[in-house]
C-alpha cells in the first residue's frame, strides 16, 4: 500500500508538472523577424527590419519604432492584419498581445507608408501563429484589404531595387504593378494566400 501511495503521489506530480510545462510553454513569447519595403527621405527604396512578438495577454497591439516615420494608415493596416490572421489561423487573438517593432539602423529617417506594409505584416503574423518561418529571400510590398486582397502601392521600382540589394531573389508586388528590375524576379500576387505561398518556409 505504501508503494501504491507513492505511485499515486508520482502520478499526481506528473499531472501537476504537465500543467506547469504547458503553462510555461504558453508564457514563452513567439517572435518572427521579417522586412517591409519603404522609401527613405531621398526617395530611394529601403528595406526595414520588423520584429513581431506575441505573448499571452488581453488582445492589445502595440507598435515600436526606431528612426522610422509611420504615415497615416499604419493602425488600420495592422488592425486588418490582425483580423485576417484571426480568420486564417482560428487563434483567439483576444487572448494574445502583439508588439510590432520597425527598426531602422541605417541612419536618417525612413518613411513607411502604413498601408504598403500591410501584406508583409499580415504574412509575418500568420507565420508566427502557425509556427512557420519566413523566407528572407522573398520580400513583398502591398496593402492588405479586409478580404485578403493585396492592394496597389507606390515606389515599386525603388523598393524592388532595395530588395535586390538586400539579397532577395524574389519581390512580390500587387497585381498590375509588375516592373522589370535586373537581378531580381518581380512576381505579381493577388491576395494573402499567394503571398504566403512564396514567403513561408
Amino acid at each position: 500500500s505504501e508503494i501504491k501511495s507513492k505511485e499515486s503521489t508520482i502520478e499526481s506530480l506528473q499531472i501537476q508538472l504537465g500543467i506547469t510545462v504547458s503553462e510555461l510553454e504558453g508564457l514563452k513569447p513567439i517572435t518572427r523577424k521579417y522586412f517591409v519595403a519603404a522609401v527613405d527621405d531621398k526617395g530611394a527604396g529601403a528595406i526595414i527590419p520588423i520584429e513581431l512578438k506575441i505573448t499571452n495577454g488581453t488582445g492589445s497591439v502595440s507598435v515600436n519604432i526606431k528612426d522610422v516615420e509611420l504615415l497615416s494608415g499604419v493602425q488600420d493596416s495592422i488592425r486588418i492584419a490582425t483580423q485576417i490572421t484571426d480568420d486564417y489561423t482560428a487563434v483567439n487573438l483576444s487572448k494574445r498581445d502583439i508588439a510590432i517593432s520597425f527598426i531602422n539602423d541605417f541612419g536618417g529617417i525612413v518613411t513607411v507608408d502604413g498601408p504598403s506594409a500591410g501584406g508583409a505584416i499580415t504574412a509575418t503574423m500568420i507565420a508566427a501563429f502557425i509556427g512557420k518561418e519566413m523566407n528572407e529571400k522573398v520580400l513583398t510590398t502591398g496593402t492588405i484589404e479586409a478580404n485578403g486582397i493585396i492592394g496597389k502601392v507606390g515606389g515599386i521600382t525603388e523598393k524592388a531595387l532595395a530588395a535586390k540589394q538586400k539579397g532577395a531573389t524574389t519581390f512580390l508586388v500587387p497585381l498590375g504593378q509588375k516592373v522589370s528590375v535586373a537581378g531580381i524576379d518581380v512576381v505579381e500576387v493577388k491576395d494573402i494566400t499567394d503571398v504566403l505561398n512564396y514567403v513561408l518556409k
